[in-house]
């Protein structure tokens, strides 16, 4: 969802995927941080063979050298020098019109199922799916906030 609470293009199924953002330069780019297989719809993230984007975040530690971390290996985050393990650093380029003084403030949120997972498996009709549309419907697809901070403080 973007700051006013609307769904980004990316979102449904079968949207663009937006790409991985090391710098945001414009008001309704969006910093997200996914996995979107490139293959066949899938759900799940283990069956996935390739991956338009995969820029999760790292955990702290993880290390490109240890085995089997090609297959956590991040896609899509080529030419950010920030991405790494433990965490990410966007830079903010944003033309202001007008003069001070100027507050900002940043969320970091999260959406669980992401919204382009949740639209993808509502394409399938299986009990499971079912059942968890149906605990869904009528909830509020509302992101929960992990992090909030402003300048000045």
């Amino acid at each position: 969802m973007n700051a006013g609470g609307a769904p980004l293009a990316s979102e449904p199924a079968g949207g663009p995927v937006a790409p991985h953002l090391d710098v945001v330069r414009e008001p309704n780019q969006v910093a997200q941080y996914r996995a979107v297989p490139a293959d066949a719809p899938t759900h799940s993230l283990v069956r996935a063979a390739s991956w338009w984007v995969d820029d999760l975040l790292l955990p702290t530690g993880w290390n490109s050298a240890r085995p089997g971390a090609e297959r956590r290996a991040p896609v899509g985050t080529e030419g950010d020098p920030n991405f790494a393990s433990g965490g990410d650093r966007v830079r903010y380029e944003l033309t202001l019109d007008g003069a001070g003084p100027l507050r900002v403030e940043v969320e970091l949120l999260s959406q669980v199922p992401g919204a382009r997972w949740a639209a993808v498996l509502f394409q399938y009709e299986t009990p499971a799916v079912e059942a968890l549309r149906g605990m869904t419907d009528g909830a509020a697809p509302q992101p929960e906030r992990v992090a909030r901070a402003s300048w000045p403080l």
